[in-house]
């Protein structure tokens, strides 16, 4: 998990009481880009811009993208930490494991930086 002792923005939480791992935390803070985005186009909300998200029209994989990024359930473990739906899960319903939507997710997923990492 990214910063667990930080607190998750617009609420109280620690991230590591919010999200059950990165995963999760990752799949999330993408859900609040793509939320940000519309607010910011359909009803003139400001952000900033690390917050926000563009993805071509032209892409050629976007319906893929679309449909894998809508596909796993948001679920909650038993201490009610926010989880994303298991792969294994997902197979079960017939959906097979979304590659180009944790792509993305991975591309946008908070990391430490690097003079952090070898501190």
């Amino acid at each position: 998990m990214h910063n667990p002792e930080g607190i998750y923005d617009g609420t109280q939480m620690k991230n590591k009481d919010m999200f059950y791992n990165l995963k999760a935390q990752s799949w999330w803070l993408l859900a609040d880009r793509f939320r940000n985005t519309y607010n910011a186009i359909t009803k003139g909300h400001l952000y900033p811009i690390d917050k926000l998200i563009s993805i071509s029209s032209e892409c050629s994989y976007l319906e893929k993208l679309i449909d894998e990024l809508s596909a796993p359930k948001r679920q909650f473990a038993d201490d009610g930490r926010v989880k994303v739906e298991s792969k294994k899960d997902l197979l079960k319903r017939g959906i097979p494991s979304p590659n180009v939507a944790d792509a993305v997710v991975m591309t946008f997923a908070p990391t430490a930086n690097a003079s952090s990492v070898f501190d």
